[in-house]
């Protein structure tokens, strides 16, 4: 491709290739997707690199080659950084070759899957899989370990797990400068791990709630219950004991009967910043008997 760049614009090319591109088409929802990783995947380095000031805006060039699919990104720099900063952050993903250095996708692809440990030993890292040891600088571990960047990397490789593409490559499109090449039997390597959520708070005491949907047979034994007055939530119910004598008929509940219950809550933090409030019963006190109706035809004059 011969497509002009502007002084704070960098080109990078990106192409898929395979028997299923041979006719120079792609599935539209396959790129479109791994279009948006790529420019999530930047974004987020970015971020990780040079702060949340720092503005790239991505866009996507015209120039569509047959025989295989390839296309063309450019990175603007916007505020807060300058071209040769996006440079270093697309070298040090990995998407275009640069000064000699452990990548992101390199690192990935020399884990390949395994976990490493980290050891900084001055302004390096060092990670430790197995017998193995890898040095990179500072910024690519901490992309390596940014659960936003592998998942945009995932996306961006997800095209080689479709029959007939069997390989990607990315470079700036320079003849003379090498290019970055992923094929299938790589693709597993770049599988995001799943966020470990941070617990940030548990609390287990006796609450009063209402039931709004038992349950009686559910492997995970979740109903579904309310403080009185609120929106209701789901819960598992631990109690063996209480759930057996449930099951035998024992007890029956009507929408909105109250139970007394030991509760346990716990709120975690997801890798993105939310949190999420998990409930479990763990033990079934009583049920609140609703008080017994005003008898109104009493014999008494």
């Amino acid at each position: 491709m011969s497509t002009a760049t502007k002084p704070d614009d960098i080109r990078l090319e990106l192409s898929y290739d395979g028997p299923a591109l041979a006719t120079g088409r792609m599935d539209v929802r396959l790129l479109a997707a791994a279009m948006a990783s790529t420019a999530q995947l930047i974004d987020d380095s970015t971020h990780e690199m040079f702060g949340p000031d720092a503005e790239v805006r991505i866009e996507v060039g015209g120039d569509f080659r047959k025989g295989s699919f390839t296309y063309a990104i450019h990175a603007l720099a916007v505020a807060g950084i300058d071209a040769e900063a996006i440079r270093r952050v697309l070298q040090d993903i990995g998407l275009i070759s640069g000064a000699t250095g452990a990548t992101v996708i390199g690192v990935l692809k020399w884990l390949r899957g395994r976990k490493a440990k980290v050891k900084r030993t001055g302004e390096s890292i060092e990670l430790h899989a197995g017998r193995d040891v890898q040095v990179v600088n500072l910024h690519v571990a901490q992309l390596v370990y940014s659960p936003r960047v592998r998942s945009g990397i995932e996306g961006l490789v997800a095209p080689l797990s479709h029959d007939g593409i069997e390989e990607m490559r990315m470079g700036t499109g320079i003849a003379s400068e090498p290019i970055v090449t992923i094929d299938r039997n790589e693709r597993s390597a770049f599988i995001a791990p799943e966020p470990t959520p941070e617990r940030v708070g548990e609390n287990v005491g006796e609450a009063l709630l209402q039931v709004v949907s038992p349950v009686l047979y559910a492997s995970d034994r979740k109903w579904q219950f309310a403080y009185p007055g609120e929106t209701a939530f789901f819960a598992p119910v631990l109690d063996t004991e209480f759930m057996k004598r449930f099951r035998r008929r024992e007890i029956d509940f009507l929408f909105g009967d109250l139970v007394r219950v030991e509760l346990k809550t716990t709120v975690t933090r997801t890798e993105a910043g939310t949190h999420r409030t998990e409930r479990e019963i763990l033990k079934v006190y009583e049920k609140i008997e609703p008080p017994k109706q005003i008898d109104l035809f009493s014999d008494e004059e």
